[in-house]
């Protein structure tokens, strides 16, 4: 009877220890699959640190960045090139139409705007501009005798740029009708358009789609990191130029 007790007791013991723990495990078990329900039912996506995907291009490696860097700077130029030209063709498109607009207007409106034109382009008017400065000086002064000796310099400067104007405007009076562009103008207009951008490849000595992934993955990387999905060995191949192409990035407008 005795032993038969003990058995019992020793068979309760054992039970109530592993109780909890079986319990536990449950528990744990049950507490995961909650989490899981309720982050699919918010649509929070679940906790990972995997790699993202690597944006397309080609490898990275010391050499491609060199040669992407060389490519940057070339686009650069191209860039800056293609800027001006722009200006160039919005100038004489401006002129054009100014032209255009002034031999609408009649002969004696259009003499008196060339001859205002002039004067303003004269060699002389900076002079007559600085003399009326110190004429307006001399009058807050009080000082009259200086404000009629410049008076008479000022006025005869400004009778020599009218009649030099009135001049030059009587000799180029234009014709009605649509106004021509000139051969320079034309040869602005008629310049192809560049590609700073196949520039830039071309400089790289790389196809120009390769040259486009290239400097979306580059890009990518030194501003969001690990967005662009690179190895580490590309990693290192950028990292070790990270200052150079955040400038030359940077300088193409790309901040």
């Amino acid at each position: 009877m005795w032993r038969s007790s003990l058995t019992f007791g020793l068979g309760l013991s054992l039970a109530l220890a592993i109780t909890p723990l079986t319990g536990h495990a449950q528990l744990g078990g049950l507490v995961k699959k909650a989490k899981d329900k309720a982050a699919t039912a918010t649509g929070a996506p679940a906790a990972s640190t995997d790699q993202p995907a690597r944006l397309p291009g080609p490898e990275i490696t010391p050499t491609v960045v060199d040669h992407f860097l060389v490519g940057l700077k070339a686009e650069k130029v191209a860039r800056d090139k293609a800027a001006a030209e722009e200006g160039k063709r919005q100038e004489a498109e401006n002129q054009r139409k100014r032209k255009e607009a002034e031999a609408q207007l009649d002969p004696q409106t259009r003499h008196y705007m060339c001859v205002n034109d002039k004067v303003q382009a004269d060699p002389r008017y900076g002079d007559m501009q600085k003399l009326s400065k110190e004429a307006e000086a001399a009058a807050k002064q009080g000082d009259n005798n200086k404000v009629m000796q410049l008076a008479v310099q000022i006025n005869e400067l400004n009778a020599g740029m009218q009649q030099r104007a009135d001049s030059v405007c009587t000799a180029q009076q234009p014709k009605a009708g649509a106004a021509q562009p000139t051969a320079e103008q034309q040869a602005i207009q008629d310049a192809p358009p560049i590609s700073p951008e196949a520039e830039g490849a071309k400089a790289a000595a790389m196809p120009p789609v390769d040259y486009g992934q290239i400097k979306e993955l580059i890009y990518t990387y030194v501003n969001y990191g690990k967005r662009a999905g690179l190895s580490d060995s590309e990693k290192k191949a950028v990292d070790a130029k990270v200052k150079e192409l955040r400038e030359a990035l940077k300088a193409i407008g790309m901040n």
